[in-house]
């Protein structure tokens, strides 16, 4: 059933925008005064890990979520759901965007030249 109602009106408005978690934690950076390997060492994680999602290179993995949490007194879950949130909402307008600009070229379509 629910696939009959994406495939018919999509995924469902997301409502407000979603950041990307890095930027709460360079906003968290700011405030506190801390640097990335202060973080890394609060956080019990290599710096070049807390480097790479600072600059989201990285989807986070639990222990990631653990250490960040460890490191600004918060929950892990935080962090997990701040990155499932910008996920959701980074697939929701790349699936929108998509429906704009119309459906994606056939097979012969995206290979010119043949049949």
């Amino acid at each position: 059933m629910r696939r009959e109602i994406m495939a018919r009106h999509g995924p469902q408005p997301l409502g407000a925008e979603s950041f990307a978690p890095s930027t709460h934690i360079k906003d968290e950076l700011a405030e506190r005064g801390w640097s990335i390997e202060h973080l890394a060492v609060k956080a019990g994680l290599d710096v070049s890990v807390i480097r790479g999602v600072v600059e989201d290179e990285y989807m986070y993995q639990q222990s990631i979520a653990d250490g960040l949490g460890r490191a600004f007194g918060t929950s892990a879950a935080l962090w997990t759901n701040l990155q499932l949130a910008h996920l959701a909402f980074t697939l929701h307008e790349m699936w929108a965007e998509r429906q704009r600009s119309g459906p994606a070229p056939g097979p012969a379509e995206a290979r010119p030249g043949r049949s």
